[in-house]
């Protein structure tokens, strides 16, 4: 297991946040651990969909489940890139977007149910504000991170924020605005961010979806991209 102590978190949330990744069964004795060494509120625990003792362990020290991941993957990426044209009408970001990515964001992330939204001890703004900061972190310039945006006419209707993690391209963030729903910005942002991998070197994009996000599922599978990994995720308050 790896765990950290999140700054971010206990700062938006106003709670001390930790943060548990890839859990195991064994490893409730280290994390207790951690826990009370950190002074920990609210811990957000992963662990692989198919390491049912561990979540069962999270589950009878008190943890609750608040969604259920998948990490989609398309590889080989340069194969599948080149099966379809860059999209002309997506472009990169900068750091003049950035005001119109936060309010891009706030927009697409409002109705989200992620993790943060399924707890009700959270805020649902400041959940909110979360996802737009992160999102307009990706406008600044720093090297394998970018913001992809669906242009349409004058205005920004769609984003991709990217990253790149070792050989893989990763689809961090992904958002289109309500108006632009259904007319193809989100194939056209995953088209674009393979087209990006392949430009950085990469030889495979990740994206991470919720389980029950069956219309992005379906847009990915079109494109040839298969699912690679189910991670469940609990919050455990002390």
């Amino acid at each position: 297991m790896q765990f950290a102590f999140s700054e971010i978190e206990t700062g938006r949330f106003g709670v001390r946040a930790g943060r548990c990744d890839d859990f195991r069964a064994g490893d409730w004795g280290r994390l207790a651990t951690e826990i009370a060494a950190h002074r920990c509120q609210l811990v957000t625990i992963r662990c692989d969909a198919s390491e049912l003792e561990a979540a069962q362990t999270v589950i009878a020290h008190g943890g609750n489940l608040m969604d259920t991941v998948i990490t989609i993957e398309a590889a080989p990426l340069a194969a599948l890139a080149s099966a379809h044209a860059r999209p002309a009408a997506v472009r990169r970001g900068n750091a003049a977007d950035a005001a119109h990515v936060d309010g891009l964001a706030r927009e697409a992330f409002s109705d989200y149910v992620n993790h943060y939204r399924a707890d009700p001890r959270l805020d649902p703004a400041a959940v909110t504000d979360a996802m737009a900061e992160w999102t307009v972190s990706f406008t600044r310039s720093a090297a394998g991170r970018a913001i992809l945006l669906g242009q349409d006419d004058d205005a920004a209707v769609a984003f991709a924020a990217m990253e790149v993690t070792g050989d893989t391209a990763e689809g961090i963030l992904h958002g289109v605005s309500t108006a632009a729903r259904g007319k193809g910005w989100y194939k056209a942002l995953l088209i674009a961010g393979m087209h990006w991998g392949v430009e950085h070197g990469c030889t495979r994009m990740t994206v991470t979806t919720q389980l029950h996000n069956m219309r992005t599922q379906r847009t990915m599978a079109s494109l040839g991209m298969r699912i690679c990994e189910a991670r469940y995720t609990f919050h455990m308050w002390v």
